[in-house]
């Protein structure tokens, strides 16, 4: 599937998910950036795999023009993507960068957490107590 076209199968899923979880539009461009970014690096796993034989850091991925610079932080619209890589897995989770403080002084729990591995399946959860993981819905099937 064209990295396009597995783009236009994600924004259908992101805008349920962001409007069944009461998200505002705000929230909603920021998982849709947060989006295109695991995209990207699913994308680019799977290319630096064809190449190499083996997966790749962030850092490998920026540094072979896989994966925007702009994730050289390892932050993408108030989200962390924390990349794990060996030589036949990777993981990747997605979460909140810093929890958000609630009007009354207390702290909103994380919502929305991605998960990706060398399978190639982005799964999420909206579980404020249980991040994604393996088990977690499948939002794009594998490419």
């Amino acid at each position: 599937m064209a990295k396009n076209q597995s783009l236009s199968i994600l924004i259908p899923i992101l805008l349920f998910l962001s409007l069944s979880t009461g998200c505002i539009i705000g929230d909603r461009l920021d998982i849709d950036i947060v989006l295109v970014g695991v995209e990207s690096i699913r994308h680019g796993q799977k290319e630096f795999w064809k190449r190499e034989k083996r997966y790749a850091s962030l850092e490998e991925l920026i540094k072979s023009r896989l994966v925007d610079a702009g994730l050289s932080d390892g932050e993408e619209a108030g989200y962390r993507f924390d990349l794990s890589a060996r030589v036949e897995s990777y993981l990747l989770k997605v979460s909140k960068a810093q929890p958000q403080t609630a009007p009354t002084g207390g702290e909103y729990h994380e919502e929305l957490s991605i998960y990706l591995d060398e399978t190639g399946i982005i799964r999420a959860s909206t579980d404020p107590k249980n991040g994604a993981d393996s088990r977690s819905s499948e939002i794009s099937p594998k490419p």
